[in-house]
């Protein structure tokens, strides 16, 4: 984890601080060019560089307690489809949409609690 050991979820009303989750994440950036192939095979890629760049967050929160599992899925609920402010573990924030969540709660043992997301957005 980065200097701030927590990520921030925040909708513009309700803010959702979760401390030292654990994570399994992928990151993956999402740039959109142009591919386009002639008739005589010439193949023409074209990008933009004032085109947004959106960056995909596939991650699991491991080890969240019960109150603070609810709590996210709540938000999940809440705020599926609307972009809300993101703030990761390195102290970026986000514009992000919460697109789905891929099992809702995992429980594993006491207060150890897994929840998947996945969040497409781009830097603040």
């Amino acid at each position: 984890l980065g200097t701030r050991g927590y990520i921030t979820f925040y909708d513009g009303a309700t803010t959702l601080d979760l401390r030292n989750p654990r994570f399994q994440n992928l990151d993956v950036l999402d740039q959109q060019r142009l591919i386009q192939y002639s008739r005589g095979g010439t193949l023409t890629i074209f990008r933009d560089s004032d085109w947004p760049q959106k960056k995909i967050f596939k991650f699991s929160l491991e080890g969240l307690k019960e109150t603070e599992a609810s709590d996210l899925l709540a938000f999940v609920k809440t705020n599926l489809g609307i972009e809300v402010l993101f703030t990761d573990y390195e102290n970026r924030q986000w514009n992000v949409f919460i697109l789905e969540t891929t099992q809702p709660i995992s429980k594993r043992h006491e207060n150890d609690n897994l929840i998947s997301l996945v969040l497409i957005g781009e830097e603040a």
